[in-house]
C-alpha cells in the first residue's frame, strides 16, 4: 500500500515494512519513493505485510481476544 501521512492511514501502513507512507504528493516525494522501489524492495515489503497481517490481525488473535472477553464476562456474572 502507498498512503499519505494523513488521517489514520499511517497507523495501518508501517513505512517500509508493510507499505509506504508518503509525506505529500510533490514530484520530489513521489520520485524518491518510486526510485527506491525495485523488485527486491517490493517483494520484501509484500512478504512482511503478509506476515504482519497473519501474526497481528489473524484469526488466532481474534479467538484469543474473544476467549478472554467471554471468560471475563462469565466470571462477572457469577
Amino acid at each position: 500500500s502507498v498512503v499519505l501521512n494523513t488521517g489514520g492511514l499511517p497507523e495501518s501502513v508501517h513505512h517500509k515494512k508493510t507499505g509506504w507512507v508518503l509525506p505529500d504528493l510533490t514530484n520530489k516525494s513521489v520520485e524518491e519513493w518510486w526510485s527506491g522501489m525495485g523488485p527486491e524492495s517490493y517483494k520484501r515489503i509484500s512478504d512482511e505485510c503478509y506476515e504482519h497481517t497473519l501474526t497481528s490481525h489473524g484469526l488466532n488473535n481474534w479467538k484469543k481476544l474473544f476467549g478472554l472477553l467471554l471468560k471475563n464476562e462469565n466470571s462477572s456474572n457469577s
